[in-house]
This record gives C-alpha cells, structure tokens and sequence, in this order.
C-alpha cells in the first residue's frame, strides 16, 4: 500500500480462485465475509495476521476487523540455481522469513501477539522438502518450478497411456511447472 492508505492487501476468506487473497473476480464483500464466517465475537482491538509464503519471499499482513490494514512487511529470500533448471530454497529461511515479517508488522502496528485473534496461511505450488527420521530437513528444498524431473514425468505420462489415462487416474498431469 501507499503511505497513508489504510485499504486491505488481502481479504482474507476461502473464494473459488485462492485460499488467501481475494480476487477481482471474486463476487464476496467484506462485510458479508465478516458476516458469515466470523465464529466469534469481533471487538474493537482484534487483529488478523496473514501469512503468504512465496517464492521469492514472506509477506506478513496485519487487518483490523473491519479488513483494513494495520501494517504489512516482506522478506526477501534467495532462490538457488545450482545447476540448469534446478530450483532450490533453504526451508531455514523461510521460517526465519516468516518470524522477520511478523515481528515487523507487530512493531508497526504497536501490539503484541496477545492481540492476533487468528492466522491465515498461503504457501508456494507443490514442492519438495526432504526430512530425516526426527522431522529434520536434510536438503534445500526443490520448488514447483524445478525442472530436473522433465524427462522422468514425460516417460510417466507415455507408460500409463498418455494424459487422457493419466488425467482419468489422476485429475492431473505431471508437470515440472
């Protein structure tokens, strides 16, 4: 947003395109979102956080009950390409990403996270985060745009019988995109 306006980024509710933010397209208001699927009582000093993270970086936002923003910040994180087509990104930036951004839109906003009354969550396309036995992540994690398995989903799609097959099995083609 500008410096001054105060209009939502995001509106945060379930629509037919997206799970986080509202589209042009999308028929819903705020107010009848707030309406229909408030599950508690909104008062006067509750906040929102939403959280998107991306590929590129977190976006963290900060809404006030009536779906006005209170702040937002973003942190950026590398995208490693070691090699043609590999995409690639440490799982550990992204959480400390994400702890930046909502430790800096809590300070812009002057609460504290006493004050979050709930938390939407948006992430990247499918991906791949490798973890060991006790959950713990023992390489970069390679994204939805990672092209390394082209070859590998093409003979997929050729031994199960084509897309129309794969598509009746599956409800999707493999893709490396």
């Amino acid at each position: 947003n500008r410096e001054g306006d105060t209009s939502p980024l995001f509106v945060i509710h379930a629509c037919a395109r997206d799970t986080f933010t509202c589209s042009s397209t999308c028929t819903r208001t705020r107010t009848s979102m707030w309406q229909t699927e408030a599950t508690a009582a909104i008062t006067p000093s509750m906040a929102l956080l939403g959280i998107d993270l991306g590929t590129s970086g977190v976006k963290a936002l900060l809404i006030d009950e009536n779906g006005g923003a209170l702040a937002s910040a973003t942190v950026e994180y590398p995208l490693h390409t070691p090699q043609p087509l590999w995409s690639e990104q440490d799982p550990e930036d992204w959480w400390r990403g994400a702890a930046e951004a909502v430790r800096t839109v809590l300070a812009r906003a002057a609460l504290d996270g006493s004050q979050v009354r709930g938390i939407g969550l948006s992430g990247q396309m499918h991906g791949l985060t490798a973890l060991d036995d006790r959950g713990a992540v023992i390489r970069r994690a390679m994204l939805w745009n990672d092209g390394r398995s082209a070859a590998e989903c093409d003979e997929y799609v050729r031994r199960v019988g084509g897309e129309a097959r794969v598509r009746e099995l599956v409800y999707n083609i493999p893709t490396t995109s």
